[in-house]
């Protein structure tokens, strides 16, 4: 349709547009982008902007609502369908508007939009695709309108709250972290951000209370540690005396064998993220951020208070998150991701404390199969040589080590589960408890407490 739609003018585009229901949900696309287009090049004066935005919106809301008032909308999906696809169209048109349209949109978002979408956002709960697109319709409309947006923040992160409570869908979760890193450094609406964080993040993670539930919401694991590692990078004073912070960390350890790349892909990032926060006070800022940081640490009181709070923060999990990575590594995170691995101990060694980390490191891989000594010792060898190589360097040939030693575990693996008697038990850390025949050669996998718990196994 691309061509074809080049070609018209204005009245031609709303005309086809007005009747296009009939076309594939992508020509749509097609003609709301186009007609975006061309409403981004009409004067303002005589609000010939406006009059047209206003005429291409009202389309779209008198069929979204003649579906969604509808007695048969839950039940019959082409009402649900065609709901979706007027929230398509509308967020298509969002995404192609410039500044100056952009605030032409915000009058009439206000005035015409919020109302139909608040109602619709509450009879579309527990509908899960079209939920998806109407928080991804708020996500494009926040980042266009910017700070006109100001005034909404407060009520709309009460509302993605409460929301999350009743039908906890993880596009609230991800709408919260949206607004957190667009709205972060305006001050009038800090204190809603810390609340609205802070609710979010404990529904979520009671939700994530143990290692089946985490299996069972994958989902919500991936927005969840999303909306940390903002929080994290864009307020990390706040964050590491939220309270939040702990109990993110537990958790992600519990969720770290979830059987999903985008899972261990966040996990990991996350990680990441609060290694390099709870071991450098702060790092590279714009200068937004750089002014929210400081007007944070102002609220919070003196400096010195959030730096002891990661000092006990690292000292509490560093060793736990250390084990965890190399766990993760022994079968818990998919193989082709242990390059996320080698990011984590990249960023260790840029710090003060690395040696405490290369200490942990050392004793986590005492753990595990003598089979890969070669690369174990290749590793810690490539750690303490850091700063003799480039940061990718670093990171290729540490990537390189820990892909071979996962080998040797995954073969490690094979072995045991070719022996008759083999349990597998998840204690503190990877554990494995193996026939008596074996524990000679690898007596130092295996901690205390698994040979014991081997010897009381019925055989």
């Amino acid at each position: 349709c691309g061509d074809l739609i080049a070609q018209l003018r204005f009245h031609q585009l709303f005309e086809l547009h007005k009747n296009s229901s009939s076309l594939p949900i992508q020509c749509r696309k097609d003609v709301a982008e186009a007609l975006a287009s061309v409403i981004r090049s009409l004067p303002e004066e005589g609000f010939q902007m406006y009059r047209a935005l206003k005429s291409m919106i009202s389309t779209h809301l008198e069929e979204l609502e003649k579906a969604f008032r509808s007695k048969d909308f839950r039940t019959r999906p082409e009402f649900v369908e065609k709901v979706a696809a007027q929230v398509e169209l509308i967020t298509q048109m969002v995404q192609n508007m410039d500044q100056t349209s952009s605030q032409q949109f915000a009058m009439i978002l206000k005035l015409d939009i919020k109302p139909i979408f608040d109602e619709l956002l509450e009879a579309a709960l527990g509908i899960d695709p079209l939920v998806e697109r109407i928080c991804r319709f708020w996500k494009y409309t926040m980042r266009s309108i910017d700070s006109e947006f100001i005034g909404l923040v407060e009520p709309f992160v009460k509302k993605f709250c409460e929301l999350f409570g009743r039908v906890p869908h993880p596009s609230f979760v991800y709408c919260i972290g949206v607004i957190l890193e667009k709205f972060h450094g305006y001050p009038r609406v800090r204190g809603a951000l810390h609340r609205g964080f802070t609710r979010i993040s404990n529904s979520a993670i009671a939700i994530l209370a143990d290692k089946k539930a985490c299996m069972r919401k994958p989902d919500i694991i991936s927005d969840l540690y999303d909306l940390q590692i903002r929080t994290a990078r864009k307020m990390p004073a706040f964050y590491v005396s939220s309270g939040i912070a702990e109990k993110a960390i537990e958790c992600a350890l519990r969720g770290l064998g979830v059987p999903n790349k985008d899972v261990s892909n966040t996990l990991l990032q996350f990680f990441n993220t609060i290694i390099d926060s709870l071991l450098e006070p702060f790092g590279p800022a714009t200068e937004l951020e750089a002014a929210a940081r400081e007007q944070e640490e102002e609220a919070k009181g003196p400096g010195i208070e959030t730096q002891a709070k990661k000092n006990e923060l690292f000292e509490k999990y560093g060793e736990k998150i250390v084990y965890a990575l190399f766990e993760g590594m022994a079968g818990k995170i998919p193989e082709d991701r242990v390059y996320k691995i080698a990011k984590v101990f990249v960023t260790i060694c840029k710090h003060e404390r690395r040696e405490d980390v290369f200490e942990w490191a050392e004793e986590a891989l005492r753990r595990y199969p003598p089979a890969g000594a070669s690369s174990k010792d290749k590793f810690m060898e490539a750690l303490r040589n850091h700063k003799s190589l480039s940061s990718r360097r670093l990171e290729e040939n540490l990537c390189a080590h820990l892909s071979e030693m996962a080998r040797h575990m995954a073969a490690t693996r094979l072995t045991f589960k070719g022996v008759g008697d083999v349990v597998h038990r998840d204690l503190s850390g990877l554990t494995m408890l193996i026939p008596s025949t074996l524990q000679a050669v690898y007596g130092s996998y295996l901690s205390q407490e698994c040979l014991e718990l081997y010897k009381k196994t019925p055989k």
